[in-house]
């Protein structure tokens, strides 16, 4: 494999193969792509090359920089716009009973057009995957990563053992309309909490983190 060769670069530059230019090739620029690549490259002996099939959203005026407007994102040529296959007892509003499924086709994947929602996903999963034999990726395997990650200061559970301090990514708790206390009032009153959407059993009413500097 061999890059090809534009006007502007001397001549030869891309004489050499792929493995000989690059310490690492890394495939996929979402959230995680992204962060493995900036990783690797705090080494400054390296070179990575990060690869992305779809669009850069890096420029100032890129509809990924402003937030509020991320359901444009939605259907776009920087979704892959995949479907479920048909649902047997849900999805009856749907055509086909297929759900759309956005995942983001520009740097920073998904985290540039999911509205900046962090959802780690339930301690249910990883502890299946480590229990059908990915080993390491257990719940309280992760839990450090994602810590590590995050800063929470500012939230009212910011003081949880489940959430990092002192991490590049600021989080916040969404903001809803006034609609957001009677939601609250008719969950308590059903018998269903308040917890955080990333806490280790994320069940009752949720508490959405947002990433309060954009996608990463």
């Amino acid at each position: 494999m061999v890059l090809p060769e534009r006007k502007s670069d001397p001549p030869g530059v891309y004489e050499k193969s792929f493995k000989e230019m690059y310490d690492y090739i890394d495939v996929g620029a979402g959230s995680a792509g992204s962060v493995v690549a900036t990783r690797l490259s705090e080494d400054y002996d390296t070179s990575v090359l990060l690869l992305e099939a779809g669009m850069s959203d890096l420029e100032p005026d890129d509809v990924t920089q402003i937030p509020s407007l991320w359901g444009s994102l939605i259907g776009s040529e920087k979704d892959w716009g995949y479907h479920s296959v048909q649902q047997k007892y849900s999805h009856f509003a749907y055509e086909n009973e297929r759900a759309y499924i956005a995942q983001g086709k520009v740097l920073g994947g998904s985290s540039s057009i999911n509205a900046q929602n962090i959802v780690r996903g339930s301690r249910n999963n990883y502890d299946q995957w480590e229990h059908e034999g990915a080993v390491g990726w257990g719940y309280d395997d992760v839990l450090p990563f994602f810590r590590k990650l995050e800063n929470a200061t500012d939230t009212s559970y910011g003081d949880s053992t489940l959430r990092g301090l002192h991490g590049p990514i600021n989080i916040k708790e969404t903001t809803g309309s006034i609609l957001q206390s009677f939601h609250q009032t008719a969950a308590k009153e059903i018998g269903f909490s308040t917890v955080d959407c990333n806490s280790d059993d994320p069940i009752g009413r949720l508490l959405v983190s947002i990433n309060g500097v954009g996608g990463y």
